[in-house]
């Protein structure tokens, strides 16, 4: 059984960044569903976070993914060169402690 997938409401800002129409969202969309079936096996850790979190990797860009039991939610989507920038890590930090606690 495939986990929930949940889209934090801050990807909307990013698809309107990235200029992702809707056909390009149902494939991201896809792919998340298919591949949170094995994260382990599809997704990366990202360094310095915990487990739960994973980066996957969809043409040019990034999506960080939080992980229950039950759910996968998307956290972020950014093209792969914003990811190294100082603000995108600030970005990511912030979505976890919310994540966290």
């Amino acid at each position: 059984m495939a986990p929930n997938i949940e889209f934090h409401p801050d990807v909307a800002n990013d698809l309107r960044e990235l200029k992702i129409n809707p056909v390009q969202l149902s494939q991201i969309r896809s792919t998340v569903i298919a591949e949170s079936k094995d994260l382990d096996s599809y997704t990366s850790r990202i360094r310095g976070l915990p487990q739960q979190f994973r980066k996957l990797k969809f043409n040019g860009l990034r999506i960080v993914l939080w992980s229950s039991k039950s759910t996968v939610n998307v956290l972020r989507i950014f093209h792969r060169r914003q990811g190294y920038s100082k603000e995108s890590l600030e970005r990511l930090i912030r979505l976890v402690r919310e994540y966290t606690g």
